[in-house]
């Protein structure tokens, strides 16, 4: 046996065979833009399985799950296929479609799968899927099912209708699929149907209309949008899931989807429509001033000239603090350059401390080489011998040095003096830093494999941590 995740919630195919029937409830829950966002989410599992190289092969209303609280998931992936992976179709998959096709399904149902050199669902396959051409199959097979999937969250009918299995395959193949569009334009007849005003061959089934579109109506964009995702040919689909995504997110932001053609009055009216409260006042006004509409386009143009003169001006104060901190950092090696000079080693530190390590240049390095012989000779201690030299943190004047035989010096820099010493135990060059409190001093030698940390006033070891191997180059305190 196996076991699976228990998946809670209703199939698309059941929300949308609700919505068809007119149930209020659902019709409140399941509005067209709710139906876009679980769309949406589709989507998104479908890029991602994309990327991974992985095609689906059977989507359809009735193999996508959504819970309570709004979450989706894609279910029945036994079709899927991986890019690259060798198949060979069924040697009984024609006799099967045939079997099918024989029968009388005046109502074929939206959820059947077929198996075999066809397979997947027929209403919601792409042309080369419905041709049994397995290896033509791409990401854009799955794309063409997406699109049959907004083409049946929009009318609540699947693209293609037919009695048998191989009627609905034959429409597939050949393309025959009507614009979303033309469930706008039905009257009813006396004998029950209803038929196309725009004299098309489609009949369709006696309905309560579309309540969970915006007035009834199929927004002509996602209509676009939907036959652009089911175009007959591949390459004049949506080449990847996101293209298509981004229309949705267009229409759903008030924008004008790539699979439209529209023109100025369009984007004028797709402007007005985002913001409303404003449309309503330049309506008011219109017959005062036609100039007001393009007054506002103007207005528009100067909210877009002035973002990019602020994002220039933000740019050129970034610049500006730049050069600002430039300048400062070379202030500051000059001033340690005037204090080796005057063998002021406290003052030197402290300017050569406080530049930046981005700042630190050639000139910042030669300074800080030359730290060590600027020190002179010491009472105590061996002048020119010095590796690492820094300033004590609140102190008057203390700094501290090592030497090559392993002592940690503490001197006072206005007397030159060595006030004490911290035997490290450590030989050769060595690194050394000061906590920000001047309570601890860490030592290292330079490539060595371990840092010993002593306390400053009295010397005593107090940690000592081996690197795993990893050679020391430099320290630093955090925290």
């Amino acid at each position: 046996y196996y076991t699976m995740k228990l998946v809670r919630g209703e199939t698309l195919q059941a929300i949308l065979d609700q919505l068809r029937k007119g149930n209020l409830p659902t019709v409140k829950r399941y509005p067209l833009t709710e139906l876009l966002g679980i769309f949406q989410k589709v989507g998104h599992a479908i890029a991602f399985a994309h990327s991974r190289g992985v095609i689906h092969r059977d989507l359809k209303p009735e193999n996508i799950m959504v819970g309570e609280f709004g979450e989706v998931l894609v279910m029945d992936w036994g079709l899927a296929k991986v890019a690259g992976e060798l198949e060979v179709p069924a040697d009984d998959a024609e006799a099967d479609i045939h079997d099918l096709s024989a029968r009388n399904l005046p109502d074929l149902p939206a959820g059947l799968t077929l198996d075999g050199a066809v397979m997947g669902t027929p209403q919601f396959m792409s042309p080369e899927q419905a041709s049994g051409r397995i290896t033509e199959l791409d990401n854009r097979s799955d794309i063409f099912s997406l699109g049959a999937i907004l083409y049946a969250m929009l009318t609540l009918r699947p693209p293609v209708r037919g009695g048998s299995v191989e009627e609905v395959l034959a429409k597939v193949r050949s393309g025959s699929i009507v614009p979303p569009t033309l469930y706008n334009h039905v009257q009813e007849k006396p004998t029950g149907r209803i038929v196309a005003r725009d004299e098309t061959t489609l009949r369709l089934q006696k309905t309560s209309g579309l309540p969970h579109c915006p007035h009834g109506r199929v927004p002509e964009a996602l209509s676009a949008v939907t036959m652009r995702a089911m175009a007959f040919a591949t390459k004049e689909r949506y080449q990847t899931v996101p293209e298509l995504l981004a229309d949705i997110e267009s229409y759903l932001g008030g924008f004008a989807t790539s699979a439209e053609n529209v023109g100025a009055l369009g984007q004028l009216w797709l402007l007005m429509k985002r913001h409303q409260l404003v449309s309503t006042l330049l309506g008011a006004l219109l017959l005062l001033s036609a100039g007001f509409i393009a007054k506002v386009i103007a207005s528009e143009g100067k909210a877009r000239r002035n973002a990019e003169l602020a994002t220039k001006e933000a740019r050129n104060a970034r610049l500006a603090e730049a050069s600002a901190r430039q300048a400062l950092a070379e202030s500051r090696i000059a001033l340690a350059d005037a204090a080796l000079r005057n063998r002021d080693v406290m003052q030197m530190r402290h300017h050569l401390d406080a530049v930046s390590a981005e700042h630190r240049n050639d000139d910042w390095r030669y300074l800080n080489r030359s730290l060590r012989p600027a020190l002179g000779s010491i009472e105590g201690g061996l002048a020119g011998f010095f590796y690492d030299v820094k300033a004590v943190p609140g102190t008057a004047g203390e700094l501290i040095a090592t030497e090559r035989t392993g002592d940690v010096l503490v001197i006072q820099a206005a007397t030159r003096s060595v006030m004490r010493r911290i035997a490290t135990g450590l030989t050769g060059p060595l690194r050394v830093v000061m906590s920000a409190d001047a309570s601890l001093v860490a030592v290292a030698r330079d490539g060595g494999n371990e840092y010993r940390v002593f306390d400053y006033r009295t010397g005593a070891l107090r940690h000592r941590y081996p690197t795993a191997g990893r050679e020391v180059f430099s320290l630093h305190f955090t925290g």
